[in-house]
């Protein structure tokens, strides 16, 4: 065994790194890892609030009396009777039934005069118009969805604001919220019914509502997972080119 391992070691011959091959594997291997580092923070920033989001599904519903303190009552349930307003704001990257889609997101007033962000659902794009038009304002009605943490995002303007409704790109909650501005902070509502573990929004008969339990997303783990094995894969390979036999070939 120690005279194979030596007859090894002897076909690599003398461990003698380069200096342009090492600095560019240098450079490969602490950006793969500085991304894969980043992956993982991002790994938890979406997953934040699973376990809250789990733990609330059994519990009951509630009022507009919560909303006092919303950070007690994240994803549960929740009942609340008021009107919405003409105030609509569109979201896109939605997918509707595999089609290209917008989130319709409209300010909702409560009885006890709070205004708050809601999710009325998806829309696709093919029939933007036909359901923005279907929307109902003014009415008194009963709103029924999901209490929920408002995403952190910044101050990003509409990409298109030249024709009412505004509409902003993918992951603009918190943009929408600051934009439309005088609304309840910290928090909006999805709107709709549970739906089964598995299921998916269909459009009922535009719209498409409801949401389900909390599921993992694990999209930025198997992110870092790649950029974890480049960084092997291209240490591996300077280890190898770096010993003297191996350089002669």
């Amino acid at each position: 065994m120690m005279d194979r391992l030596r007859s090894f070691r002897q076909g690599l011959g003398v461990f003698r790194p380069r200096l342009w091959p090492t600095l560019g594997a240098g450079f490969v291997v602490v950006t793969a890892l500085g991304l894969c580092q980043w992956q993982v923070r991002r790994d938890g920033e979406r997953n934040q609030y699973l376990d809250a989001a789990r733990k609330a599904w059994d519990l009951p519903r509630v009022d507009e009396a919560a909303l006092a303190a919303p950070d007690q009552v994240w994803f549960r349930d929740v009942t609340l009777t008021g009107a919405y307003t003409p105030r609509v704001m569109l979201e896109g990257g939605r997918r509707v039934d595999g089609a290209v889609g917008y989130g319709v997101l409209q300010v909702f007033e409560t009885a006890g005069g709070r205004q708050l962000l809601v999710n009325r659902g998806d829309l696709r794009r093919a029939d933007r118009d036909k359901g923005l038009a279907a929307l109902d304002h003014g009415a008194p009605t009963t709103l029924r969805g999901q209490l929920r943490p408002l995403p952190a995002g910044g101050d990003n303007p509409p990409v298109e604001s030249a024709d009412l409704p505004p509409i902003w790109g993918q992951r603009n909650v918190g943009a929408i919220h600051a934009w439309a501005g005088g609304l309840e902070p910290g928090l909006w509502i999805w709107a709709g019914e549970r739906l089964a573990p598995g299921e998916e929004p269909t459009p009922d008969p535009l719209l498409a509502t409801g949401y389900g339990p909390a599921v993992r997303d694990n999209t930025s783990l198997h992110y870092a997972k790649q950029w974890f094995a480049l960084a092997l894969i291209i240490g591996a390979l300077w280890g190898w080119a770096s010993f003297e036999a191996n350089q002669r070939r």
